[in-house]
């Protein structure tokens, strides 16, 4: 349950963890579309390959060029519900059998399946690793 976004969301600008960066971006993402979170990403125009060891690998998910399509991408997805949930707060939150249901106080509902396959619910049929509004 997303209490941080329950009591502030609406009040406080909330993004998400850069998701560019994290080990699972859809879900990452996914969480972001459920708390009508800000998409975050941590990008960088140029840096020397020989920073590249080991414990600077993260760097290469961080190149701009490299992850241009895929900001766009998620932006382009995001937009017509964030746009929709944008200064609204959340006023009931649950999850159920892997697919959360938002409701926001302009009347917004958003539902997020987080499950590897589609789910049927009282509103249709989600699909896997995806949202409706």
């Amino acid at each position: 349950v997303p209490f941080y976004h329950m009591v502030l969301k609406g009040n406080v600008s909330c993004a998400s963890p850069a998701i560019n960066m994290q080990a699972n971006p859809r879900e990452t993402f996914l969480k972001a579309i459920s708390t009508g979170s800000a998409l975050q990403f941590s990008v960088s125009d140029s840096y020397h390959t020989q920073f590249l060891t080991n414990a600077n690998a993260v760097l290469v998910g961080s190149d701009y060029n490299g992850v241009k399509p895929f900001i766009k991408d998620m932006y382009s997805e995001a937009l017509p519900v964030l746009e929709k949930v944008n200064g609204a707060t959340i006023s009931e939150y649950t999850i159920e059998n892997g697919v959360s249901c938002t409701k926001f106080d302009n009347g917004v509902t958003v539902y997020v399946n987080f499950n590897r396959t589609a789910v049927d619910t009282a509103v249709g049929k989600i699909d896997a690793l995806s949202f409706k509004f």
